[in-house]
């Protein structure tokens, strides 16, 4: 494949990556917005988590990526997303508020777009790595 035909294959992954991303958000929103009126917001949040990510999942494998679902891929999204948690949206975040003194507003915005630059390039490796379709040539 043409260095050209990989760098255009990589830029519709990407947009089809922040479709996934938007349309998994308002999955999220929306369960949580009906189950929140009849269940704690706390188990409401956890379902709304819990259906977006298994959409999140599907539409990356399958529409993202084009590839089947796999123990790996799946593993390897799960740790994506806790790592995205943990070290980009909560680490990354503490640190432009607590020692560069960002206003939190501000500074969550540079910590979506490195979220999800992030996120795109480690489950691009992970659904290369557990597949060997053409997805990465």
């Amino acid at each position: 494949m043409k260095k050209c035909d990989h760098k255009n294959k990589t830029i519709l992954q990407f947009v089809r990556f922040c479709i996934v991303g938007g349309t998994c958000t308002l999955i999220d929103y929306i369960v949580y917005y009906f189950a929140n009126a009849i269940i704690p917001y706390q188990y409401a949040v956890l379902m709304g988590f819990i259906v977006s990510f298994g959409a999140n999942y599907l539409l990356t494998t399958y529409w993202t990526f084009q590839t089947t679902t796999s123990h790996k891929n799946f593993l390897g999204m799960t740790i994506c997303h806790l790592f995205n948690l943990i070290v980009i949206r909560i680490g990354l975040l503490s640190l432009l508020i607590n020692i560069l003194h960002i206003d939190k507003n501000l500074a969550y915005i540079p910590v979506l777009i490195i979220s999800a630059l992030s996120s795109f390039l480690i489950l691009k490796f992970v659904f290369c790595k557990s597949n060997s379709s053409s997805i990465c040539t």
